[in-house]
């Protein structure tokens, strides 16, 4: 199975397309991209989840920071069968260390952000889960995604 084909196959148990993780910007990594962000993130292909801030911009949490990114890996991080033996699931999301969480605002979707949270009126739903968040906006439900 090719990256591409791992990442389609993610995104559609998550109820999205590679046309809107194009539109999202979610970006999909081989695992030497991956490997290449630093010696924290494992070596296997993997989707990159950049974070927007409320004016779809990339958000820098901090002056003089690159922007905030999650990955969600797509190849097994435990080859070997161990954390089978164990009963230990294996590791789904890793960030950058030394880096806070922060609330994902799918970007690209038809969702005005300062719309939003500008309007008490409006209706606004929050959940555990990027992707989980992206796709109820991709259908119309504006949410926000916080990180497991």
């Amino acid at each position: 199975m090719t990256d591409l084909d791992l990442a389609a196959a993610k995104l559609a148990s998550s109820g999205l397309s590679l046309s809107d993780a194009r539109a999202l910007g979610i970006d999909i990594l081989s695992a030497a991209a991956t490997r290449a962000l630093g010696p924290w993130a494992e070596a296997l292909p993997t989707l990159r989840l950049n974070y927007f801030d409320v004016g779809s911009e990339p958000l820098i949490p901090w002056p003089a920071h690159p922007p905030f990114f999650r990955l969600r890996y797509l190849g097994d991080p435990d080859p070997s069968g161990f954390g089978a033996q164990t009963k230990k699931k294996p590791q789904r999301y890793t960030q950058a260390p030394n880096t806070a969480v922060a609330a994902y605002l799918a970007r690209g979707v038809g969702v005005d952000w300062l719309d939003v949270l500008s309007d008490a009126s409006q209706a606004l739903l929050i959940t555990e889960g990027e992707l989980k968040a992206a796709c109820a906006c991709v259908r119309g439900f504006p949410t926000i995604g916080s990180a497991g």
